[in-house]
């Protein structure tokens, strides 16, 4: 979410919508945003230690790395789906365990 707000357009109030729901053995959380979009040939490496698609916005390049590095060492994974001027959509999905998956609830969805 932060990265969201970061990233804002700047010709239009930003909006960030969170869902969750469950996908096969995963827990899945959708983080989409109206921002500024990924152009397609920096998706590949924008999950990279210390990679920045621009200097232009305070960070160091390592928050979606280690997001990813989480989500990989617990078995699960990371998406992005982007278009540029149009925003993003983040998906993390979390390896639900067989206790977990018997107590799935509805999805849930908040707006900012």
């Amino acid at each position: 979410m932060n990265n969201a707000i970061k990233y804002k357009a700047p010709d239009r109030r930003p909006e960030i919508h969170i869902e969750t729901y469950s996908e096969d053995e995963f827990m899945v959380i959708s983080i989409a945003d109206n921002g500024i979009g990924i152009d397609p040939e920096n998706l590949s490496s924008i999950f990279e230690k210390f990679r920045r698609v621009t200097t232009s916005i305070e960070g160091n390049g390592v928050g979606l790395y280690l997001v990813k590095q989480i989500l990989e060492n617990s078995g699960g994974k990371i998406t992005v789906d982007s278009t540029p001027g149009k925003g993003s959509t983040f998906k993390a999905f979390l390896k639900l365990d067989g206790s977990i998956r018997s107590q799935e609830k509805d999805s849930a969805i908040t707006s900012f």
